[in-house]
This record gives structure tokens, sequence and C-alpha cells, in this order.
């Protein structure tokens, strides 16, 4: 019975330590819910903080996709534009030389009479834009 009643003693002068520590939030490897609950909030607060920092820069990535999207956008119809533009310079560079072979076939007799002709009419329709020969 002594040695139950030593234990005893020991755990009450035990208890009376821990409860002594306890106003100081802090019990050594043991914490007290003021503790762990002012803690806990702190990380709450950061987290929360790089919660929102993280928001921030993903809409701000989103809003970079977007503006690259419209762009590829823009840039797909200028190229595609610049194809065609390529196209029709090819054909019309067909045509003066197919012109330019059917010029030649014409004698040139009928090139002067076909020049005075035009002259004539530009001069008799448009006094203005007819050049002096």
């Amino acid at each position: 019975m002594i040695r139950s009643t030593g234990a005893t003693a020991g755990l009450i002068a035990i208890s009376l330590t821990l409860a002594g520590c306890a106003s100081t939030g802090f019990l050594g490897f043991l914490a007290t819910t003021k503790y762990v609950d002012t803690h806990v909030a702190a990380e709450k607060t950061d987290t929360q903080a790089q919660f929102a920092e993280t928001n921030n820069s993903v809409r701000k990535m989103q809003t970079e996709v977007q503006n690259m999207q419209e762009l590829e956008a823009s840039l797909s119809s200028l190229i595609d534009q610049m194809k065609a533009n390529q196209e029709s310079t090819r054909e019309l560079k067909s045509l003066v030389g197919e012109l330019q072979s059917r010029l030649d076939a014409i004698p040139e007799t009928t090139l002067r009479e076909l020049v005075k002709i035009l002259q004539e009419y530009l001069a008799k329709n448009n006094p203005a834009a007819s050049p002096s020969p």
C-alpha cells in the first residue's frame, strides 16, 4: 500500500505541475487548446493569403492565355490573307505573261491603230484624261 500511495502522490505532483504550466500555453511536449488555436488561426490566415495570391496568379495567366489565343487567331487570319494575296499575285503574273505573249503576236501596225482608237475614245468621253500624242 505504501508503494501505491507513493505512486498516487507522484501522479498528483505531476498533475499539479502540468496544471501550473497550463497557464503558459505550452506544456513541454503538450500544447494547450488556446496555443493550438492561435497557431492554427495564424496558419489559416497564411494559407488564405497564399490561396488568394495563387488565385490572382491563375486569373492573370488565364487572361494571358486568352490574349495569346486571340493573337493566334489574328495571326492565323493574317497568314490566310497573305496566302490568298500570294495566289492572286501568281495568277496576275501568269496573266501578264499570257497578255505579253498575245501582244507580241499582234502586228505593230494593229497595235498603233488600237492605241489611236483608244485615245480618240478617251478624248471624246473624258477630255481631261486624254493623253496628248
